[in-house]
């Protein structure tokens, strides 16, 4: 795969993005999922609480750009179906996510969710809404630039996410002794980087991206 990944909206099963002509594509999932819909009158929207600048809360509301695509989405539907339908926004974290898609606890997911083969064989998801890679955010007076300089050191990663599992990969990879690194997970990158800072400077003033993208 590329070092760039796609990442989109999580659509129930083969949930198509909004566009003028996806009520004439519709499969027999989709028609599921929209019946569902109607009969209870409500969508419900699984959101990320902490994935700046895609969804995020303030003040108990959740915002942000994928939220923002995920309600054009209902709009569309309103249209399809006839009727007003209520949103019921539900959290959800990287770990349960594609748990609660598939068993039926949310119709879709506005977050920042990367697009991977593995999760495509239970998930579908909306056209590619932005491109991303892996890279090292470490503190500006770090030694480290890439890679090669991890020996020996530790990795936090959020966990159930494809970052992980690219970092995750590379840590066993043994036959490259450079790449022996020890790695960690935490639920929530925002409450890792507020652990760690120890300076009550700008976020940009402490830390810098380093290395090349890294192949998911």
């Amino acid at each position: 795969m590329p070092p760039f990944v796609g990442q989109a909206i999580l659509i129930c099963f083969i949930f198509l993005f909004a566009t003028p002509s996806w009520a004439q594509t519709q499969t027999p999932e989709i028609i599921d999922t929209l019946h569902k819909i109607k009969k209870r009158g409500v969508i419900r929207l699984g959101y990320r609480e902490n994935s700046v600048p895609f969804s995020f809360l303030v003040d108990n509301q959740p915002i942000g750009y994928s939220i923002d695509l995920c309600n054009a989405i209902v709009k569309e539907i309103t249209v399809e179906l006839g009727i007003e339908v209520r949103v019921d926004y539900r959290p959800v974290t990287t770990h349960n996510r594609f748990l609660l898609l598939v068993s039926g606890g949310i119709d879709l997911e506005c977050g920042s969710s990367s697009i991977t083969s593995e999760r495509q064989k239970k998930s579908a998801f909306s056209p590619v809404i932005f491109v991303t890679g892996t890279k090292l955010l470490v503190k500006r007076d770090s030694p480290v630039t890439n890679l090669r300089d991890l020996r020996n050191k530790t990795v936090v990663l959020t966990r159930d996410t494809s970052n992980a599992d690219a970092i995750e990969r590379l840590s066993k990879n043994s036959s490259s002794e450079s790449r022996s690194f020890l790695v960690k997970t935490t639920p929530n990158h925002l409450t890792f980087l507020l652990l760690a800072r120890r300076t009550r400077l700008p976020m940009m003033m402490c830390y810098s991206t380093v290395g090349s993208p890294i192949q998911r």
